[in-house]
């Protein structure tokens, strides 16, 4: 009995190694920004998913829980289901509206400004695409991964139904769709005009008008051997925001609020997040939206516009993203 001290010991450093590693694990993949790693691979990626990370972290407590000799593992588990919480806090604070039931009703004002972005994938039907559009009455579109032909049909129809959109688009430099991106404005915002191009390695692109200034963009996602393209293409895209008073930049950004793009906002804010929906997964479509990761967004300049309200919608078929909504009126 004299030996049973000495013998605790090396269990408990076991212990106690478990609960660091585990504390660890947690920070790399729940808050990865505190150790620098939220624009590193694999991390990077695993972050921008943060309920399937949260999920799998509550899965593995459990594990650890049943297993023989699971009051051993208690501490392990408990940090381990620390991190779930915090991630699950994360989501809840950046907003969860539309995280269960059905779609938000179309606003009914007219006098508000209707962003809507969808990336199409080059799939969805141009009909569908336009029935949404309509239905949502919305003002700005911005379309990532949809060719001008498209962009055009999609035009043709709304106004068929009454609602006559201008169709701005750039096609990319290669033949996949991937890097094309369409624009298309309300005709009672007046004519607008391309005036400048993003320069990215898909098509992103600036259109001036009577209007707001409306910028769509499609950075490069960050896919393992590509980050520095993805980091360069994501601050573009925000710097466009900060240095444009007014301005309105959509698009599939590939980014989520975590990530380091975002971190560089001040003047310009994501309006899915001052909407109350900037937790809820936009891709893929697949997962529920409370694993998927929410890389579709709508950020303005805060001093021009007051976001009254965001929405994630179900899209049309034969896309992976769901679509974004912003309501927006001037200050």
């Amino acid at each position: 009995m004299t030996d049973a001290p000495g013998r605790r010991r090396p269990v408990r450093r076991a212990h106690a190694v478990g609960v660091l590693l585990a504390g660890v694990l947690v920070l790399a993949l729940v808050l990865p920004g505190l150790l620098g790693l939220n624009g590193v691979t694999p991390f990077a990626q695993a972050v921008a998913l943060r309920g399937v990370v949260g999920l799998s972290l509550a899965g593995l407590a459990a594990l650890l829980v049943v297993l023989p000799g699971r009051r051993a593992t208690w501490p392990t588990a408990a940090v381990l289901l620390a991190g779930a919480a915090i991630g699950t806090g994360v989501l809840l604070e950046r907003g969860t509206v539309g995280l269960v039931g059905p779609d938000a009703p179309p606003v009914a004002d007219a006098t508000a400004l209707v962003v809507l972005v969808l990336n199409t994938q080059d799939s969805a039907r141009p009909d569908d695409v336009a029935r949404l559009v309509v239905e949502r009455r919305a003002d700005v579109v911005v379309l990532p991964e949809t060719r001008s032909r498209d962009a055009a049909r999609v035009a043709a129809a709304t106004s068929a139904a009454g609602w006559p959109l201008q169709v701005l688009a750039d096609d990319g430099a290669g033949p996949s769709a991937t890097g094309a991106t369409a624009l298309l404005l309300a005709e009672g915002l007046g004519h607008y005009e391309v005036t400048g191009r993003q320069g990215g390695t898909l098509a992103g692109f600036t259109a001036t008008g009577k209007g707001p200034e409306v910028t769509a963009v499609h950075p490069f996602p960050p896919l393992p051997g590509a980050t520095a393209t993805w980091h360069e293409e994501g601050a573009v895209a925000v710097a466009t925001c900060e240095a444009t008073p007014g301005a309105i930049v959509a698009g599939d950004f590939n980014t989520t609020p975590d990530h380091p793009a975002f971190a560089g906002l001040s003047r310009c804010v994501l309006a899915t997040v001052e909407g109350g929906a900037g937790g809820v997964g936009t891709w893929p479509a697949r997962l529920p939206r409370a694993l998927g990761a929410p890389i579709d967004h709508v950020l303005v300049d805060a001093r021009t516009w007051r976001v009254e309200r965001a929405a994630v919608l179900n899209p049309p078929a034969g896309t992976d993203h769901r679509a974004v909504e912003v309501v927006l009126r001037s200050r």
